[in-house]
């Protein structure tokens, strides 16, 4: 008994030594392990990895062990495009959330000489990936800027290295990288603390924070308090060597996610679904990245000359000639307006593709002098339809068939500014045709000669809980692992102020489609 004592007391302060060893490194190279609650010695070697406690602030006590994550087991497989290395998760350690692909793909492809795409998917499992056309080229660059290695030692990993002045700008050879069904993770050694870039959220300065910083990526219609998710996502970076290059990444993902960045400087990518899919940007300028990137996603829409000019809009405008005294002053004070807006005021009861007749009966009279003055006018239209029978845009989604539907085929109702709403599935082969119609609707019947059409509330945003009814109890609603958004931190779901995540588009379950309109 008293053997085992010594040898238990023996065991202890050896744990001690490791612990205060671990404090004592370098806490910028640490991947966190446990970024979900309920953290502690215990919970944190149950999956395998190392608690150390430490005074810097917001470097995580659990941390992955080196050598965790997957190993390869073949590379250098050829495509037109580049190669394929195949991957095997080791499955002597623990799953963080379950349900980890034994064999995960990395497909290597050489797009152009600045252009670097790197693709980590399950061969066998259809997962959701993005649904865009791209420009594929039809053959690999010969002569690119930029060198790929893959690692094996301590653990898989990709080094990407600007060849020019062989600085590596995206090295993943760290531990902790994971794919699981509903969880997936991969941490990357950046050439420089120069990042900027990310959304969308409210940022102090155009340069990130780099000290153990979390960003959260979830369409969310919120005002910008604090760092909390909003209403847009684009998961792109540009990183500013320090020789004065720059580089960017750009994730193909539209499923909820976060990113966190670290001192080393490193940046960690955590997303609940679809795959990993990587274009690197070469530059070397931060203009070359730009146009990069955009030759990806797609160039912005060129606006008109005259959206440039001096824009007026509020909620909150009465009636009709509370309008036209505001243009009216305008005038008087030789204002150079150029556009003058109506946000859902006009609507009959906020009914999207409606006029009231009560206030704002005049309104075509007012939009004629505003063109007479070479002045352009513009409406807001919400994207949420009335759930009323006898509503135009209802109708027609009705016949259209293209309202978003639970997977028994009963369309989702919610509320927000008219009441009781449904909401339009704008992946629909359909909806094109439909939304054209109610703008024309708008435009013709209604005599709202509008210029242009301001988009509201597109997130989609919901005033309930998901739906009327609430959300069902499964792991769409409340997946294993809920990124830091706003709203998870209650109960672990995803739907606070928008709709269910299990309900069903024809591009798939909303789950997967959140962010799809944002991030392409």
């Amino acid at each position: 008994m008293a053997n085992k004592v010594v040898a238990s007391l023996l065991i202890a302060t050896l744990i001690h030594i490791v612990c205060v060893a671990a404090s004592n490194n370098d806490n910028s190279t640490l991947i966190d392990c446990y970024p979900d609650k309920g953290a502690n010695a215990n919970s944190c070697r149950c999956r395998g990895c190392t608690w150390a406690e430490t005074d810097v602030p917001g470097a995580p006590y659990c941390t992955f062990p080196s050598g965790y994550g997957y190993e390869v087991i073949a590379t250098n497989i050829p495509t037109d495009l580049g190669f394929i290395a195949v991957l095997r998760h080791k499955n002597q350690q623990p799953t963080l959330f379950g349900n980890d692909a034994k064999y995960v793909y990395l497909s290597v492809e050489y797009w152009n000489e600045n252009i670097l795409r790197l693709k980590l998917y399950n061969p066998h499992d259809d997962r959701y990936q993005v649904p865009i056309p791209l420009n594929n080229p039809s053959s690999k660059a010969l002569n690119p800027n930029y060198h790929v290695n893959i690692t094996d030692s301590p653990q898989f990993g990709i080094v990407v290295t600007r060849t020019s002045t062989n600085t590596e700008i995206f090295n993943t050879n760290l531990p902790g990288f994971v794919f699981s069904d509903q969880f997936l993770q991969v941490t990357a050694q950046l050439s420089s603390s120069n990042i900027y870039g990310f959304g969308e959220q409210r940022h102090q300065s155009y340069a990130h924070d780099m000290h153990w910083k979390t960003w959260a990526a979830f369409a969310r219609d919120n005002q910008p308090d604090n760092d909390e998710n909003l209403y847009g996502v684009q998961p792109f970076y540009m990183n500013v060597e320090n020789d004065g290059n720059a580089n960017g990444v750009f994730l193909l993902n539209s499923n909820a996610m976060e990113i966190t960045l670290q001192p080393s400087p490193a940046i960690t990518y955590r997303t609940i679904g679809g795959i990993l899919d990587f274009f690197v940007f070469l530059g070397p300028t931060p203009e070359n990245v730009v146009q990069q990137y955009t030759s990806i996603i797609g160039r912005p829409l060129m606006p008109p000359y005259w959206a440039l000019g001096f824009q007026l809009s509020r909620w909150g405008y009465e009636n009709t000639a509370a309008i036209r005294a505001v243009v009216d002053r305008q005038r008087a004070a030789e204002i150079p307006q150029d556009v003058q807006y109506s946000d859902i005021d006009y609507m009959d009861n906020y009914r999207d593709f409606s006029l009231s007749t009560t206030n704002f009966a005049d309104l075509p009279e007012l939009i004629k002098d505003i063109h007479d003055h070479n002045q352009r006018y513009i409406v807001i239209i919400d994207a949420a339809i009335a759930d009323d029978p006898n509503d135009f845009a209802y109708q027609e989604g009705i016949k259209d068939d293209i309202f978003i539907k639970y997977a028994n085929g009963t369309i989702l109702e919610g509320h927000v500014w008219p009441g009781p709403t449904v909401f339009p599935d704008f992946t629909h082969h359909n909806v094109q045709k439909y939304w054209s119609k109610c703008v024309e609707h708008l435009y013709e019947n209604q005599s709202v000669e509008f210029d242009g059409l301001w988009t509201d509330m597109n997130e989609p945003s919901n005033f309930d809980m998901g739906s009327i009814n609430g959300c069902n109890q499964n792991k769409y609603n409340y997946p294993p692992y809920a990124p830091h958004i706003l709203g998870a931190e209650v109960n672990g779901s995803l739907f606070q102020k928008t709709i269910c995540m299990d309900t069903v588009q024809q591009a798939g379950l909303h789950y997967n489609l959140q962010d799809r309109k944002s991030v392409v």
